[in-house]
């Protein structure tokens, strides 16, 4: 495919989104997410896979570098290969995901506001890279910005328009996809990507100081979802969508680099930034990639915390996360089964409900073969 008929092929692309989809398939997934988002009863926790894209897929993704430069690929992009899940193949599988597309670019967008220029080499996402700068707390807390005036920002809202030009032109297909909030991270790791390691030596020597930085960088995160948010089209108040799955809550808060950290210390430095930014768009998720389980119990009891999502939950003792989430009822988005637990169905004895699944496959045609054995697997349960 050329990028500059990336014009003439997104019509194509809507039109067989819209062949394809299935509202009542639709409304049984929103049901269905729904239902486990509250702790309900369910006929089967919901799922997502991801999958590498098939050699013979239709609908082949550019390569990442593109998107940067036109936001009809970053688009194009968005429905055929987000997170190695497939929006083109859903009517083959008949899985869970639904249609969301966000301005993906990258997790520097509130870092890009401190100090630091993003910058975005070869097919990698953006980053932030510290050369020469050394970016200090007496730094932070001196920042007085009007973030419309910053070119990341101005990038966002360039290609929050594009998407709705093209919303404008296919209405249906407005009514099927649910564009999202980019990736705006959360006010630690955004820190950590400006201060780097100087941050932990601060939060040793400094908690106070961290603590107020971390504040500040929270109600900047909070200035840009305010501008992002009338971009958003969510339906469904106190529910939102990111990683391709729907979570309870208006926001998801990442915390990666709270892996490094102890419980204590995430309670009294870090937990603040994340209750004001969940108590001001009424109530919200976090996430976190890695082995998180040291920490989950201290976020289970944050004022605010509507569900949990997990990049990696089989680095984590699983069980003890449950029980717990069970009982303060926040439920726990994109676990990772195996293969064995999908199949057999016993996936419903470990989690009755408050769980929604993500399986990595092989490739198209293996999801399509997980999907189906777990449905049959649901099916015979139902009936015993």
């Amino acid at each position: 495919m050329e990028i500059d008929r990336v014009h003439e092929i997104i019509p194509s692309l809507i039109e067989s989104l819209l062949e394809n989809h299935s509202s009542q398939h639709e409304c049984e997934s929103m049901n269905r997410y729904k239902q486990v988002l509250n702790f309900e009863p369910v006929d089967r926790l919901p799922i997502t896979y991801s999958y590498p894209v098939s050699p013979d897929a239709r609908w082949q993704p550019f390569p990442n570098r593109y998107i940067y430069q036109n936001p009809a690929v970053m688009f194009y992009n968005e429905l055929v290969s987000a997170w190695d899940l497939h929006i083109t193949d859903r009517a083959l599988i008949l899985d869970d995901l639904p249609v969301t597309i966000r301005p993906n670019w990258g997790t520097v967008t509130v870092a890009s506001l401190l100090g630091i220029p993003p910058e975005q080499r070869d097919d990698q996402t953006p980053w932030i890279r510290r050369r020469d700068e050394n970016i200090t707390l007496e730094d932070i807390g001196s920042l007085d910005v009007d973030i419309r005036e910053y070119r990341w920002i101005q990038n966002i809202l360039e290609t929050y328009e594009y998407y709705h030009e093209v919303v404008a032109a296919y209405p249906k297909f407005g009514e099927m996809v649910t564009i999202t909030l980019p990736d705006l991270q959360g006010p630690f790791d955004t820190l950590e990507q400006i201060m780097g390691e100087q941050l932990f030596i601060d939060m040793v020597l400094e908690p106070e100081r961290v603590k107020e930085s971390l504040l500040k960088v929270a109600r900047l995160q909070k200035e840009c979802i305010d501008l992002f948010q009338p971009y958003c089209t969510e339906q469904i108040p106190g529910y939102s969508h990111q990683h391709g799955t729907m979570l309870k809550g208006n926001l998801l808060i990442r915390n990666d680099s709270v892996v490094m950290i102890s419980p204590r210390m995430y309670e009294d430095i870090v937990a603040p930034g994340d209750i004001f930014l969940m108590k001001e768009v009424g109530g919200g998720a976090i996430h976190s990639c890695g082995k998180i389980d040291h920490a989950t119990d201290v976020m289970f009891e944050l004022e605010g915390i509507q569900s949990f999502d997990l990049g990696q939950s089989y680095l984590n003792d699983m069980d003890r996360i449950y029980r717990k989430a069970k009982e303060k009822k926040i439920p726990l988005i994109r676990v990772q089964p195996d293969r064995e637990e999908l199949i057999s169905g016993s996936i419903l004895e470990r989690y009755p409900t408050g769980v929604t699944l993500t399986f990595r496959s092989q490739s198209r045609d293996d999801a399509i073969q997980v999907h189906e054995a777990y449905k049959r697997a649901v099916e015979r349960r139902r009936k015993k």
